[in-house]
């Protein structure tokens, strides 16, 4: 029984002889050959319908031959190798041969260079469809760093936009007296801007703009939390159900990231769902005792958070699951996915020191585990909701905020909490007289005279406190090279209460 490498041969030869003559020399090359042999045109044109490896075409026949095969070949949009062999030809026929697309060609009685001739035939198409697949990645990739770009600066804006509506509603709840359907309405104002917030952040960590920042978290908690987000990704035929484990062990990771992996995995899990089913959310505490395998992936001993999302989809196929992870692998159709999702969720998981694996069958749905490090780091509560107050004083604080709204928010809040406000955003250097205790300054696009106005000011106030609010932390914003202090920074958007706090503690020399 043979056991050489696969070859599926079509022949286009008019003597059996030779076309036998062929395939001997291949077995004798270390190939299992399956080769099927034509004569005619249409017997061609319905023999490459079907898959073959490598073609070996007569150069001429009553009926056929190999230039028209090649034409046929090229019209179909085929990339099978063609091999001419013919028992005379002369140089300016064999060169019009390989202009026209043949891989190779040779002569009959130089048959025994016919296996080496498909060896490098088939080796050059191999390079040929990499390299294609290459191409295809570089320009999907070039697509996505300029939607990336585009989304980055999109929530760079609305950051901006919704700073001022997160503060000035805040400051309404503050300062206004309002009536219970204003009290409602301010209500509505801020969870619509908190889920705008929410929006942002994913942006930001589309176009790899956002911080990392792992922390001990409560996967229940996370997962509740963008349960409203879930929610209308989900068709109304598709039934979500929860499974969260009560007393789940802390893991290390940063939310929004795990958030990330979370819907990717449901929006996959529903699109694998053709009419009705189900996708399953469940969290546990496990132990790995020893190292083990897991669906391919080799977990080691520890303690784990485990979360599994589930579907009863059309599943998967091994050469499927096998390139699951692969960056800009999909089986959905153009335009319906880009192949990145799993291949990130696969990253941030192992950069949090985890394992994700997936069990599938066709017909019997996909099944994602990711196991999550137990941290003993102490989580940090969310902060409870109750009535805030505002804690001033009476130094002089400049502002350098090109936004009017965000300009407008840190004005109002510093002002009427009693602080000397200057606006250093003036082309005139007037406000340098002041002697300032605080500048705050925003984002790293002010250039030209504010830039001037700032630095003169730190050349007047030797040890003045910073605040930056930035969208990013790129390193250094708009700051002078030789900038005595280092920066201080205040992620936007921000509430008053969070300036006031972080206002009154860097006066207070606390940070």
């Amino acid at each position: 029984m043979s056991t050489g490498i696969p070859l599926r041969l079509l022949i286009v030869e008019d003597s059996a002889d030779d076309a036998e003559l062929m395939i001997l020399e291949l077995s004798r090359h270390g190939y299992q050959v399956e080769a099927r042999r034509v004569e005619t045109e249409a017997d061609f044109n319905r023999q490459i319908r079907f898959p073959h490896d490598i073609i070996l075409c007569d150069y001429s026949l009553p009926q056929f031959g190999a230039m028209r095969a090649i034409q046929l070949i090229r019209d179909r949009e085929l990339d099978t190798p063609t091999i001419v062999i013919t028992g005379a030809i002369g140089d300016e026929a064999a060169a019009e041969c390989i202009r026209y697309g043949a891989a190779d060609y040779l002569l009959k009685d130089r048959i025994g260079r016919l296996g080496q001739a498909v060896e490098n035939a088939i080796e050059a198409r191999q390079l040929q469809v990499l390299r294609r697949r290459l191409e295809c990645e570089l320009l999907e990739a070039q697509k996505l760093e300029s939607v990336g770009r585009l989304a980055g600066g999109i929530a760079h804006d609305f950051n901006n936009m919704l700073t001022a509506v997160m503060g000035f509603s805040q400051l309404i709840s503050l300062r206004c007296v309002l009536d219970a359907n204003g009290e409602t309405y301010v209500k509505y104002i801020s969870k619509a801007a908190e889920k705008a917030h929410r929006l942002c952040r994913q942006l930001l960590a589309f176009a790899s703009r956002h911080d990392v920042k792992p922390c001990s978290v409560n996967v229940n908690k996370l997962i509740e939390g963008i349960e409203g987000i879930m929610m209308p990704l989900v068709r109304e035929s598709i039934i979500l159900n929860m499974r969260l484990a009560p007393q789940l062990n802390n893991a290390l990771i940063d939310p929004a990231q795990f958030e990330q992996i979370i819907v990717n995995l449901v929006v996959n899990a529903r699109d694998s769902i053709i009419d009705t089913g189900t996708i399953t959310i469940e969290t546990r505490n496990v132990s790995i005792p020893s190292q083990q395998t897991a669906h391919d992936a080799v977990v080691i001993p520890g303690e784990y958070v485990l979360l599994i999302v589930a579907d009863t989809g059309i599943g998967m196929d091994n050469e499927t699951r096998s390139r699951l992870f692969e960056p800009f692998f999909t089986t959905k159709k153009p335009g319906e996915g880009t192949g990145l999702g799993l291949a990130t969720a696969y990253g941030i998981v192992k950069q949090a020191g985890g394992y994700i694996t997936v069990e599938s069958e066709p017909g019997h749905g996909s099944e994602f585990r990711i196991y999550l490090p137990v941290t003993t780091q102490h989580v940090e509560a969310a902060p409870a909701r109750v009535e805030v107050t505002l804690q001033g004083g009476n130094e002089t604080i400049a502002v350098a905020e090109g936004d009017p709204s965000v300009r407008a928010l840190v004005t109002a809040t510093l002002g009427g909490l009693g602080y000397m406000v200057v606006d250093a955003g003036q082309e005139d250097l007037s406000c340098v007289n002041y002697r300032v205790d605080l500048l705050i300054s925003g984002s790293y696009e002010q250039q030209g005279a504010t830039s001037a106005v700032v630095a003169e000011m730190r050349r007047q106030n030797p040890g003045l406190k910073e605040l930056h609010t930035t969208n990013v932390r790129t390193g250094r914003p708009w700051l002078d090279d030789d900038a005595i202090v280092e920066a201080n920074y205040l992620a936007r958007p921000f509430t008053p209460s969070l300036l006031a706090g972080r206002v009154r503690e860097l006066l207070n020399g606390l940070s």
